[in-house]
């Protein structure tokens, strides 16, 4: 039996195994053969694609809502153009931080999905009330509050998966982390990216 270290990437490890079983399987002699009894790493691979799948349909009913509720397709792109630079700047920041993704961390993402929505739609939706010259920062002047504090809301709700220890804070605090930089990243995209673009 073959097990993978703590903090590694388990199809990055399957696949390195295989790739030595190959290997080892040209080697053998006439009349030997070498199986792999148990692949954990299938499982993972079909969590994945489920995972991928159901976000993809979340993300397509996202865009029906936006479109519905914005009745504007310029407004919408707007919204899902700050949804993909927020989770861009995390992502981006995950290999510095030594996190990964994982089955929790992706789950955790889906489930703030709606809200770096909603942080780029309270901003858009100020934009279209007021449009013209200096629109913009009279929108923001209006919702920074509730942006500030949903936010710093959201975040806090993390902090005590610091806290954890053993087992639970390898698990969970990968976890948090993407969260709590996701949602940085929203409200710093919602408030400079979003005013310039809208």
């Amino acid at each position: 039996r073959i097990d993978r270290a703590r903090a590694s990437h388990m199809i990055a490890v399957a696949e390195a195994i295989h790739a030595s079983v190959d290997i080892l399987r040209s080697e053998l002699p006439e009349g030997v053969r070498l199986l792999v009894a148990d692949d954990r790493s299938e499982e993972i691979r079909e969590q994945l694609r489920d995972v991928q799948t159901r976000g993809g349909l979340g993300l397509l009913l996202v865009v029906f809502v936006l479109l519905f509720m914005l009745q504007n397709l310029r407004a919408t792109l707007i919204v899902l153009f700050s949804v993909g630079v927020s989770l861009s700047m995390a992502f981006l920041l995950l290999g510095p931080l030594g996190l990964t993704l994982n089955l929790l961390t992706i789950a955790g993402l889906v489930l703030v999905f709606g809200l770096l929505v909603d942080n780029a739609v309270v901003v858009v939706e100020q934009l279209q009330a007021r449009p013209g010259k200096g629109g913009e920062w009279e929108a923001l002047k209006t919702v920074w509050l509730p942006l500030v504090g949903g936010t710093l809301s959201t975040i806090a709700v993390m902090l005590p998966l610091v806290y954890l220890s053993g087992n639970l804070q390898q698990l969970f605090l990968p976890f948090g982390i993407l969260v709590a930089l996701t949602m940085t990243a929203s409200l710093v995209t919602a408030a400079l990216l979003v005013p310039v673009i809208g």
